[in-house]
């Protein structure tokens, strides 16, 4: 997932890639996590879980995330389904 890249308006745009580097999701928000897409910690806050497709992914940071390049963008966080 790419996280925070800024749009305008005093909103930040969210990618959603799959393990192929395409998108298949995204939010624009001025907060992540009002957002129906995402669930976050307390403070300090981060994106802990993504909610697509009737799916809970946990998220969490990843050394090996890397970049998509087709995409053209660093991917921060990576979330998997862990079954529930």
């Amino acid at each position: 997932m790419d996280l925070g890249f800024d749009v305008g308006s005093g909103k930040e745009g969210y990618a959603v890639l799959d393990s192929t580097c395409n998108q298949v999701a995204g939010a624009i928000t001025k907060n992540p996590c009002t957002d129906p897409l995402f669930s976050c910690s307390p403070p300090p806050i981060k994106i802990v879980q993504l909610h697509l497709f009737g799916q809970n992914y946990a998220c969490r940071p990843d050394s090996r995330s890397g970049r998509c390049s087709t995409a053209n963008t660093d991917v921060q966080f990576c979330c998997r389904n862990d079954g529930n």
